[in-house]
């Protein structure tokens, strides 16, 4: 087993603007953290937190977001026919 590869997804963590990555979080820090980007999910963002996460030296680049189309996801209640 010491040759199985597992992909991991990093969280981002915002403590009052100061951001960190961790690979594996636990409660105490996501429940302290002012907002938690967990990995391996995708979440919707405006602009001003997109350039705080690429200012903030965790990794973060523009290529890591995508725009949004109007339609499906973009209303309060995600994916599916209530989502827009």
């Amino acid at each position: 087993m010491r040759f199985y590869k597992l992909t991991q997804g990093i969280t981002i963590l915002d403590n009052g603007g100061v951001y960190s990555r961790v690979r594996f979080p636990i409660v105490d820090e996501t429940t302290a953290a002012t907002n938690t980007y967990l990995g391996g999910h995708e979440y919707v963002v405006d602009d001003t937190i997109k350039a705080a996460l690429i200012a903030g030296g965790v990794g973060v680049t523009d290529g890591n977001f995508s725009v949004l189309e109007n339609g499906y996801g973009d209303g309060q209640y995600g994916y599916g026919p209530y989502g827009a």
